[in-house]
C-alpha cells in the first residue's frame, strides 16, 4: 500500500511528462517489478464494507484496507474505463471488434472467442458484466487502447484519480495475482460505476447469450433476481471462497456492499441483503439549505460595483440517521464589507453544519464574481454626483 501511494502519484503527474501515458509506456515494467517485490498474502480476515455512494460515507467496515488479489473485481475497472471512453465518443457500443490471437489465448472463464471472430463492443460488455469472461475482457481492452498493456496503464491512472490507494492493476482480467486491491477500493470503484446508469441494463441481467446464441451467460450475483433496487455489480468465487460487490438504489440513495473471502455463498448474499436493508432503513441523504442571510451579497468598498455575489465553496450531500434532519444546526461567520479589487473565490467566511456535537460538514463562503477597483476618475464622478444629490 505504501509503494502504491509513493508510485502512482508520480506516474500520473502532468509535470513529469507531456502525456499521462508516455512515462508509463517506458517504465510500466519497472513499476510492476518494484511492486512485485512486496508479496501480498491473502488476508485471513474477511473484508466487508457498507458505503453510501452519493455521500461516499462509510456506514460500516471490517478489515476494509487489507490487500488481496483482485480476481474478477479487476473487470469492474475494465468496465469503468470502457464506459467512459464510450461516453466520450472515442468508441461506440456498436463497434465491431476482431478477436486477436492474444485475446483467444486467455484461460479461465471465457466465451470461447475464435481468432479473427467478430463481435460487438456491446456483447463484450455483456460477457464481462454477466459472465466474467477473460477473453472478452482482453478483446475489449484491445478495442479501446489497441493493447492490453496500454489499457492497463489507463486502469492504473483511473484508480489513482479515484483515490484507490491499495489497488494496482497488472492486467485487465484479474488473472494475475499481482493485480491487487482492497474491499474499500472496490466499494469506491462500484460507487463510481453507479453513476453510469446505462450500464445497469447489463449489470442487472441474470441470463443472456452472446455469439449468436453459442455462449450462454449466467450472472453469479443472485441479488439481480431478488433484491429491490439492485443495480449490479460483480460476484465470483475463487479457491472455494466467494466475493461480492453489490449496489442498490432506492429513491436518491445508493448503497454499496462489498464482502470478500466468504466460505458460504448463501451467507454471503443473506448478509448483503441484511446490510443494505439496514442502511436503507437507518439513513437518509440530507442537503444543507442556507438562509438568505448566510449567502447575501457582500458590500465592496471602492469597487466598480457596490456589492459582490457570494456562494458556498463546496456543496454537500450528507448521510444522516433518519428523522434527525430537524436536529441539524447550521452556523456561520462572515464579513460584510471587503475592499476592491475582489477576485472570484475570495474567502469571506465559513459555514459549519453540526448534528449534535459532531461537525458533519464545513465549507468556506467565497465570492462568486470579481469586482474591479474603482478608477480615480469614476471615484470623482460618483463623489460629484453625491454632492449634487443627483
Amino acid at each position: 500500500m505504501f509503494l502504491i501511494k509513493l508510485i502512482l502519484p508520480l506516474i500520473i503527474s502532468a509535470n513529469i511528462f507531456a502525456s499521462p501515458f508516455d512515462w508509463l509506456e517506458d517504465n510500466v515494467q519497472s513499476v510492476y517489478d518494484s511492486f512485485s517485490r512486496f508479496a501480498v498474502a491473502s488476508p485471513r480476515n474477511q473484508s466487508e464494507v457498507v458505503l453510501e455512494a452519493t455521500s461516499m460515507k462509510v456506514i460500516s467496515e471490517s478489515h476494509s484496507d487489507e490487500i488481496f488479489p483482485a480476481g474478477h473485481f479487476a473487470k469492474l475497472m475494465t468496465l469503468l474505463v470502457t464506459a467512459e471512453y464510450i461516453e466520450e465518443g472515442d468508441i461506440s457500443i456498436e463497434d465491431i471488434v476482431v478477436t486477436s490471437k492474444y485475446a483467444n489465448s486467455m484461460q479461465g472463464t471465457q466465451i470461447w472467442l475464435d481468432i479473427g471472430e467478430k463481435i460487438t463492443v456491446r456483447e463484450l460488455i455483456k460477457a464481462i458484466t454477466i459472465g466474467n469472461a477473460n477473453d472478452a475482457c482482453v478483446a475489449l481492452a484491445e478495442a479501446v487502447a489497441e493493447s492490453e498493456k496500454a489499457f492497463v496503464e489507463r486502469m492504473n491512472v483511473r484508480a489513482s484519480k479515484l483515490g484507490m490507494e491499495s489497488t494496482y492493476f497488472a492486467d485487465c482480467t484479474g488473472i494475475s495475482d499481482a493485480t491487487t486491491t482492497s474491499a474499500y477500493d472496490i466499494a469506491v470503484l462500484t460507487a463510481e460505476l453507479s453513476k453510469h446508469d446505462w450500464l445497469f441494463e447489463y449489470t442487472t441481467t441474470w441470463m443472456d447469450n452472446v455469439r449468436n446464441g453459442k455462449t450462454e451467460l449466467v450472472n453469479n450475483n443472485t441479488l439481480v433476481r431478488s433484491y429491490n433496487g439492485i443495480i449490479g455489480f460483480k460476484a465470483f468465487s475463487s479457491e472455494n471462497v466467494f466475493y461480492l460487490s453489490a449496489a442498490a438504489k432506492r429513491n436518491d440513495m445508493t448503497v454499496v456492499y462489498v464482502k470478500t473471502f466468504e466460505a458460504d455463498k448463501d451467507i454471503l448474499f443473506s448478509r448483503a441483503k441484511e446490510a443494505m436493508n439496514s442502511a436503507f432503513s437507518a439513513f437518509e441523504l440530507y442537503t444543507p439549505e442556507y438562509d438568505d442571510e448566510i449567502l447575501s451579497d457582500c458590500s465592496v468598498n471602492c469597487g466598480e460595483k457596490l456589492t459582490c455575489k457570494v456562494q458556498a465553496k463546496n456543496d454537500a450531500v450528507l448521510l444522516i440517521p433518519k428523522w434527525r434532519s430537524s436536529d441539524v444546526e447550521i452556523s456561520y461567520q462572515r464579513v460584510d464589507l471587503i475592499p476592491a479589487p475582489v477576485k472570484k473565490g475570495t474567502v469571506i467566511g465559513d459555514i459549519s453544519v453540526k448534528l449534535g456535537d459532531e461537525t458533519i460538514f464545513s465549507t468556506q463562503i467565497v465570492t462568486s464574481e470579481s469586482v474591479n477597483k474603482l478608477s480615480l476618475l469614476e471615484m470623482y464622478r460618483r463623489l460629484l454626483l453625491e454632492l449634487l444629490n443627483i
